[in-house]
């Protein structure tokens, strides 16, 4: 029982403080991010959609006004079982 009572307690101690000093030297010797302005990543926008046949076309459109290269923007609409013509 005293072991068991030891182990908790060491747990205890690791849990907050052993465990942010190992993670501080594991990321310590990771290699630096290095900067990019250039970098431009392909985006996915996601749009769920419910029963909006009135306001879906305006939000497709602010979507497709974005200042933003098309060739790296992809814009998914997802209708969920709508009951109007949002489809």
């Amino acid at each position: 029982m005293e072991f068991l009572f030891w182990l908790c307690a060491f747990l205890v101690v690791y849990i907050y403080l052993g465990y942010p000093v190992v993670i501080k030297l594991i990321a310590g010797r990771g290699n630096p991010i290095s900067k990019d302005e250039s970098f431009e990543p392909k985006v996915s926008i996601l749009i769920a959609a419910f029963n909006e046949e009135k306001d879906i076309a305006d939000t497709i459109n602010n979507k497709l006004a974005l200042d933003y290269p098309n060739d790296k923007l992809e814009i998914i609409v997802v209708s969920d079982e709508s009951e109007d013509r949002t489809d």
